[in-house]
């Protein structure tokens, strides 16, 4: 018999988490997706952020002390340079579409 289990885990912070722990309660022959809250271009935006940054920011909060608030900015600048390739991708994609 296969079980569909659905919830939203609103305090995890990544998705790993989430993925072990279900392994743990359910066991091995289980299968753990884990996705945005909300089906909308803007949730999968939050989401795909939230998966470049929060594993190294919680490292960076435990281990970088009084440097944690300047580490922040380059790993913030660092994101940001990885969004803009992918929007630069998106732009151009959606141009050679249009000519």
């Amino acid at each position: 018999m296969k079980v569909i289990l659905e919830y939203n885990d609103m305090d995890s912070l990544v998705p790993d988490e989430i993925i072990s722990q279900n392994l743990d309660y359910f066991g091995p022959g289980t299968t753990v997706k884990v996705a945005p809250t909300y089906e909308t271009a803007n949730a999968y935006i939050y989401f795909g952020i939230q998966g470049l940054m929060t594993q190294e920011q919680i490292e960076l909060y435990h281990d970088a002390g009084a440097l944690y608030k300047a580490k922040l900015a380059l790993l913030r600048e660092d994101i940001l340079g990885k969004l803009e390739i992918e929007l630069n991708r998106v732009i151009i994609d959606n141009e050679a579409k249009l000519g």
